[in-house]
């Protein structure tokens, strides 16, 4: 392997590593969002999430869309 090959080859490296290190964090990121956001659907309309197949992130566009149900202009 040329000398140059091998730089290339261990910058690739590098880069996988860190970009996999990045996607962990994103990825636990996620997860405590839609912990959070699942905390919140359920303390303002939990009877959202009963429905079959409304996950947090649906409920809560649903809620955006359209509002609170039993607020003044629902």
């Amino acid at each position: 392997m040329k000398v140059g090959e091998e730089s290339m080859l261990q910058a690739t490296r590098i880069e996988l590593g860190l970009s996999a290190r990045r996607i962990g964090q994103l990825s636990e990121r996620i997860r405590e969002v839609d912990t959070r956001l699942s905390q919140l659907v359920e303390c303002h309309t939990p009877q959202l999430l009963d429905v079959v197949r409304v996950a947090p992130v649906t409920a809560a566009t649903l809620l955006i869309t359209v509002g609170q149900p039993g607020t003044p202009g629902n």
